[in-house]
Order: structure tokens, then C-alpha cells, then sequence
């Protein structure tokens, strides 16, 4: 019988990974692109979603980081899928691109204008020539680190239509080997306001 090494086995493991996040990546972006205009919107309780995909960081991490949230109770109108699949790919990516040992915040506030969601990490950082191109399809700053994190170069791109499609904007800064911050601003409206009253009572 032919007798498979734990190596080939964590290989094998590593690349059944890449595969299915790469497949979910392009479902996410097909349903994306082919969304409907008549879809009405829902109520997604934003500060539920970052615990979730807070608790989701933490196993992805395996324990090598410190991820904290810290969410304001205000909601928002729109698709939960998609709201989930954004901060999802910002953690994801924050976690594979922060040494162990690092910190991850995940912040969703509101300002006189805007509901901001912000996820810090104190990773690698990013040179400011590759800040445009981000979002761009398929872009990856450091193939070989994308390769050995299995990054599919996606997920900043998903990210970008995701907010595009809720009318905001999303916007990085990042200090190379110090930390990068990335930023969703979607518009502060009287449905938020509703749904955070209905939180708070």
C-alpha cells in the first residue's frame, strides 16, 4: 500500500484550502456582478457581524494573534452577505499578513456623516506605490507571501465592489513594517438611526 508523509498530507491539506477559498472567492464575485437592482435591502446588525467574524479571525489565527472589537450599536441597510464577506476578507487578510505576536483591531463607529468600520492590524504594511492598485482584480503585492498565505488576490477587489455597491468608499493607510489600516465609510441615514434605537431599547 502506498503510504502518504505527513508532509504531503499537510500539502495536500494546504492546497484543498487555496482551492476553496479561491471558488468561494469567485462565487462571492459572481453573485456580485450579477446582483439584482430590485433586491431590497435588509437591516444587518453590523456590530453581530464583527463578533462573528471576529471569533472567525481567532481561529484562523490559531491563537499567533490578539484580535479585539469594538463596535458602536448602530446597524445598517443593505445585504448581509455581502457586509459579512467584506469584513471578512479585511480580517482575513489583516491575520495573514501580521506576524504572531500581532494585534487586530476591528472598530465600527459613527461620525457626524458616516458609519465607519475600520480593522487596524500591526502587520507588514504596504510600500505607498501599491496603495492604488489594491483593488484592483487579481493584484497581489508580494506573490511569493500570497502564495505561502493563500491569498487569491480577490478579496481586496470583492471588498471594493461590496462598498461601491452600498455607496461608500474604502480607503488604506499603512506604514511599511508597521501597520495598515483599512477604512469603509458608508453614509450615516435615519434607517441606521431607527435600527440603533431599536437596539438600544
Amino acid at each position: 500500500p502506498v503510504r502518504i508523509g505527513r508532509e504531503h498530507l499537510a500539502l495536500m491539506k494546504e492546497q484543498a484550502d487555496r482551492m476553496s477559498r479561491l471558488v468561494n472567492d469567485l462565487l462571492t464575485l459572481s453573485k456580485l456582478e450579477e446582483s439584482s437592482p430590485d433586491r431590497a435591502p435588509e437591516t444587518v446588525n453590523v456590530p453581530v457581524m464583527i463578533r462573528e467574524t471576529a471569533k472567525e479571525g481567532r481561529a484562523i489565527s490559531g491563537g499567533r494573534h490578539e484580535i479585539t472589537e469594538s463596535a458602536e450599536p448602530f446597524c445598517l441597510k443593505g445585504y448581509k452577505d455581502e457586509i459579512l464577506s467584506a469584513i471578512g476578507n479585511l480580517v482575513a487578510n489583516a491575520v495573514r499578513y501580521t506576524p504572531p505576536g500581532g494585534h487586530i483591531s476591528i472598530t465600527w463607529k459613527r461620525s457626524p456623516e458616516w458609519l465607519e468600520l475600520a480593522v487596524k492590524d500591526d502587520g507588514i504594511g504596504i510600500a505607498p506605490e501599491f496603495l492604488p492598485r489594491l483593488t484592483e482584480r487579481f493584484y497581489r503585492v508580494d506573490k511569493s507571501h500570497s502564495k505561502m498565505t493563500g491569498g487569491t488576490g480577490l478579496g481586496l477587489y470583492i471588498v471594493h465592489g461590496i462598498v461601491a455597491a452600498h455607496g461608500g468608499t474604502i480607503s488604506v493607510s499603512s506604514k511599511p513594517a508597521e501597520s495598515s489600516t483599512f477604512t469603509i465609510r458608508l453614509f450615516f441615514t435615519p434607517a441606521a438611526a431607527d435600527a440603533h434605537a431599536a437596539i438600544e431599547s
